[in-house]
């Protein structure tokens, strides 16, 4: 059994600052991995959404993407299983359920439609096939309905709360 120091912890969120002008999404991932000679240590990647259209589901699905395709390249340098922890279960359940099924379909969903962020998805699953990655959902939290972006911001800059904490769930990882 591996212990929590084994692994590089990824969370992601994203958000959408619908209810002022103007729109904008923003996504965000905390890095967490234990390094022997220095200890725990995080880093913070973070990226604006750039296509505003759709519902605020699909922008959050699209934001958690991209997050997790810019927490993949950056850690996947670090030479450790990575654990993702989302809140969103299409995202969680892509690689390991509807990537074969769209590519068996030729690209296309449930909905005869390519899906969204498929060229994320590609470079995603290139790098699934680099490093062992464990997917998982986490519970929505505080950060996951922050309305305002000044908060959104300071809670992310915080050190001690639910989303850097360095367990990012209380089981045991086989």
């Amino acid at each position: 059994m591996r212990n929590e120091k084994d692994w590089i912890i990824i969370k992601t969120v994203s958000n959408y600052f619908w209810h002022k002008e103007p729109r904008f999404g923003v996504w965000s991932a905390g890095l967490l991995w234990f390094e022997d000679e220095v200890g725990a240590k995080r880093e913070l990647l973070t990226g604006e959404l750039q296509a505003l259209e759709g519902t605020v589901s699909t922008h959050q699905i699209r934001g958690d993407v991209e997050a997790v395709l810019a927490s993949l390249i950056f850690a996947k340098e670090i030479d450790k299983p990575i654990e993702i922890h989302s809140t969103n279960d299409s995202v969680v359940r892509t690689i390991s359920e509807y990537y074969d099924i769209w590519k068996n379909k030729g690209w296309k969903n449930a909905k005869k439609k390519t899906p969204d962020s498929l060229d994320h998805w590609h470079q995603i699953k290139e790098i699934s096939k680099q490093v062992e990655i464990s997917w998982n959902r986490r519970p929505i939290g505080k950060l996951d309905n922050i309305k305002d972006f000044a908060d959104f911001q300071d809670f992310l800059e915080e050190e001690d709360n639910e989303f850097w904490m360095m367990r990012a769930l209380d089981r045991d990882r086989s």
